[in-house]
C-alpha cells in the first residue's frame, strides 16, 4: 500500500526551498503527497529556531500533530533540531534529521516502499524556490542562525542550473534564489550569468539579500536583463550606526544609503523592502531617533519605491553574544512597552507618505 506524506514548513525562504526538495525526494520513493495533516501518514515537520516564538510554535506543532493524528511516523529536521534536547521529544518524534542530512530524508524510504507514480504538485505552480547557498559567516550578535546551519557554504554553479532546468521542464516561469546569506555566494554575479546563459528560465528574483551583494558587476547584470526582478528585500535591521556596530552588522548607514542610491540611479524601475529590528540592548532613545530619521530619509529620497517594512521586536536567543551582554554597560534591556511603541512608530513611516 502506498504511503502518503506531507511537508510542513516554518520559519525562512531556505527552508521552503529545501522543503520542495524534500517533497519531490519522497515522492520519488514512493510515497504520495496529501493536504490532510491529520490522515498523513509520513509527517515531515521542516522546523526554525530563529526566535522564541519559532520554537514555541514548533513544540505546539509536534504535539498537535500527534495528538490529532497519533499513529503518524513523525519526522523533524532543521534549525530546531540543532538545538533542543531530544530526549525531551523522543516519544512523540520518530526521526530527527540535522540540517546537514535534509537531502537524506527521502533515502529512509528507499527500497522500502515501491516507486510509481508520483503526482508533482509544482507542475501546478509558476514559482520555485532556489537554494544557492547556506550558513553564514557573518555572526550578527542577535542571530543563532550561525550557531545552527554552520559556515557559509555555496552549491556548485552546475547543480544549481540543474535543478532550474528540471524545473522548467516542471513548467515552472519563475525562480526565486534564496540562502541564508547569498551575498556570500563565491561568485554571484559568476552564478547568475551561468544562469542567464545556460537556462531558458523567464524570471530569477532573489530572497533576502544583503546590501554588500550589490557590486557593480551585480547591478550591470540586473539593468541589461529584463528577466532578473527588480525589487529586492535588503535588510537594514537599524538606522543608526551605534546600534550597527553592537549588532555586528558589517555597513553602516552612509553605505546603505550609498548603494541603495546607486540601485536607484543605474536601474530606475528597482523597489524595496527592508526589516528593521526595534528595542536592540542598548537602544536608547536618541538611538531609535537617529534610526527614524535614516529611515524617513531613505523614504523622502526612494518615495514609492520603498515598499515595506518588516519590523519586529527583539527578543534574546540564548547562546548569541547579544543575549550575553544584555544588562552590561550600553546593552541595557528595552521595556517591552518602549519596544512596542517603537514598533507603531516605524509602522507609520510609509502610512506618513
Amino acid at each position: 500500500m502506498i504511503k502518503t506524506f506531507i511537508v510542513i514548513t516554518f520559519g525562512c525562504r531556505v527552508n521552503q526551498a529545501e522543503s520542495r526538495v524534500i517533497g519531490e525526494e519522497l515522492g520519488k520513493q514512493g510515497l504520495l503527497e496529501t493536504k490532510n495533516q491529520a490522515l498523513a501518514e509520513v509527517v515531515v515537520v521542516n522546523s526554525c529556531a530563529v526566535t522564541v516564538k519559532a520554537e514555541k510554535e514548533i513544540r505546539q506543532a509536534i504535539r498537535k500533530i500527534k495528538r490529532e493524528n497519533p499513529n503518524c511516523f513523525l519526522i523533524v529536521a532543521g534549525c530546531w533540531v540543532e538545538k533542543i534536547q531530544r530526549s525531551e521529544f523522543k516519544d512523540l518524534v520518530d526521526l530527527f534529521i540535522s540540517n546537514k542530512d535534509k537531502d537524506k530524508i527521502g533515502s529512509f524510504f528507499e527500497r522500502k516502499l515501491p516507486i510509481t507514480f508520483y503526482k508533482d504538485k509544482y507542475a501546478q505552480s509558476a514559482k520555485a524556490l532556489v537554494k544557492i547557498q547556506d550558513g553564514c559567516n557573518n555572526y550578527c550578535t542577535y542571530c543563532i542562525v550561525p550557531y545552527l546551519r554552520g559556515r557559509s557554504a555555496s552549491r556548485a554553479v552546475d547543480k544549481i542550473v540543474k535543478e532550474i532546468r528540471e524545473l522548467e521542464a516542471k513548467k515552472i516561469k519563475e525562480v526565486v534564489l534564496t540562502g541564508v546569506d547569498i551575498a556570500d555566494y563565491s561568485d554571484l554575479a559568476g552564478l547568475l550569468r551561468e544562469i542567464l546563459n545556460k537556462t531558458k528560465i523567464k524570471k530569477i528574483s532573489f530572497g533576502s539579500v544583503n546590501i554588500n551583494a550589490f557590486t557593480p558587476e551585480f547591478m550591470s547584470l540586473i539593468k541589461d536583463n529584463s528577466q532578473i526582478s527588480r525589487h529586492f528585500h535588503i535588510p537594514l535591521q537599524s538606522g543608526c550606526d551605534d546600534t550597527l556596530k553592537r549588532m555586528n552588522r558589517r555597513y553602516r548607514i552612509k553605505n546603505y544609503e550609498s548603494r541603495i542610491m546607486d540601485l536607484k540611479r543605474k536601474i530606475p524601475d528597482f523597489s524595496f523592502s527592508t526589516d528593521i529590528i526595534v528595542g536592540f540592548p542598548g537602544e536608547t532613545n536618541k538611538e531609535f531617533e537617529e534610526s527614524i530619521r535614516n529611515l524617513k530619509n531613505l523614504r523622502s529620497l526612494l518615495g514609492k519605491k520603498f515598499k515595506k517594512i518588516h519590523i519586529f521586536r527583539y527578543s534574546p536567543r540564548e547562546g548569541t553574544v547579544a543575549a550575553k551582554m544584555i544588562g552590561r554597560k550600553d546593552w541595557e534591556e528595552v521595556d517591552n512597552e518602549i519596544k512596542k511603541k517603537r514598533m507603531e512608530e516605524v509602522g507609520r513611516i510609509l502610512r506618513s507618505y
